[in-house]
């Protein structure tokens, strides 16, 4: 279980993160995910890949708890950034963490399914067909997910720059 755990845990942070936008909610959803597979562990039957399977599973959690909250907030991703790679200058961090915030509040804005879809095929490295087999969705409305939340993103942030 640490194995999986040490395997998955960047890639699966960063998927609550792009969610919640909150370093700390993003840990709890991860730990949350985690405690319940673990609990599931005897009667768990893998069927694909169990990345995917994991990040479904944070998508879900991250979800939930967005809905429980019943709101949005974007709180700095550079905190996550900075938990999850190693130590860059300070020029290089300075653009990256500003990045990290336009994309962090970009994302919050947009709808759940669309960050749902975008945070799995770019964080979680699934393909659109896989997002939508998992999700229980039609191919073409996890492609259209990911097509409307791509172009609210650019728009988004283009937004930001040019203000």
């Amino acid at each position: 279980m640490c194995r999986i755990y040490d395997k998955y845990r960047e890639s699966l942070l960063v998927v609550a993160m792009a969610l919640t936008g909150n370093i700390s909610e993003a840990e709890d959803i991860l730990h949350d995910v985690f405690l319940n597979f673990a609990r599931g562990l005897d009667t768990f039957k893998l069927t694909g890949k169990l990345k995917a399977y994991l990040a479904v599973c944070v998508v879900n959690q991250g979800r939930n708890q967005v809905k429980r909250m019943n709101c949005r907030r974007t709180v700095a991703l550079d905190q996550a950034e900075m938990c999850i790679t190693s130590k860059p200058g300070p020029l290089t961090t300075a653009v990256a963490n500003e990045q990290l915030r336009l994309i962090s509040e970009a994302m919050i804005g947009l709808p759940i399914e669309q960050r749902r879809v975008i945070a799995l095929h770019l964080r979680a490295g699934m393909s659109l067909s896989e997002i939508a087999k998992q999700l229980r969705l039609p191919v073409a409305t996890a492609k259209s997910r990911y097509r409307y939340g791509i172009a609210k993103l650019r728009s988004a942030v283009e937004k930001e720059v040019t203000s």
